[in-house]
């Protein structure tokens, strides 16, 4: 009867984690379809072409494009990318150091059965492999901010673009998806940005 209660214990914990792990992706999955909703409805009232907000890294020189002059969208965008890619290449990288560190903990954990004191060499690798991760962490994290500062500063020029106050454009900056979707379904019509940066023609 005990094992019958624990094994239902540990199927209703397996359910609640699977239902918590479906619901998040749909959530996710949601978030994203909206985000490319409101790219294209974005881009539409922008500039017309609303399938240019499908396109994966097109869509954000676009934005830029609409949100900036020609130079500044295309450096803006350069450094977007290189940023992202920078990202990538971090997160590819500490995946493989959690290889190597799970590797490491095996192998501690047989040094520590076979032999009271595991060699030098073996100590200095384990430090090394976790100051690594620690230092890989915290450049991941810088990137993270710079990466979402880019996105904040053309999401505030995004809607001086099309003629919202200051107070909003501050708003932008802070809650980029909710003002994005009231810019995108909203009345508001496409300008040009004439107070700090001048459009210049495709």
């Amino acid at each position: 009867m005990g094992l019958a209660v624990f094994m239902l214990f540990i199927g209703a914990i397996f359910l609640v984690v699977m239902f918590v792990w479906i619901a998040y992706f749909l959530i996710r999955g949601i978030m994203r379809l909206l985000q490319i909703a409101i790219n294209c409805v974005v881009i539409h009232k922008g500039e017309g072409n609303w399938w240019k907000g499908l396109i994966p890294f097109y869509s954000r020189y676009v934005k830029y494009h609409l949100a900036f002059n020609h130079k500044t969208a295309v450096l803006v965008f350069i450094v977007d990318m290189v940023v992202l890619a920078i990202l990538g290449g971090l997160i590819t990288v500490s995946t493989v150091m959690s290889g190597v560190s799970d590797a490491v903990a095996s192998n501690s954990g047989y040094y520590t059965t076979v032999a009271s004191n595991p060699p030098t060499s073996f100590d200095s690798l384990v430090t090394l492999v976790g100051l690594t991760n620690m230092i890989l962490s915290g450049i991941m994290f810088l990137v993270r901010i710079a990466s979402s500062l880019i996105y904040r500063f053309a999401t505030y020029a995004l809607c001086k673009s099309f003629g919202r106050e200051t107070g909003f454009c501050v708003c932008a900056f802070f809650f980029p998806v909710i003002t994005s979707a009231i810019v995108a379904f909203g009345p508001d019509e496409y300008c040009e940005y004439l107070t700090e940066i001048l459009h210049d023609s495709y």
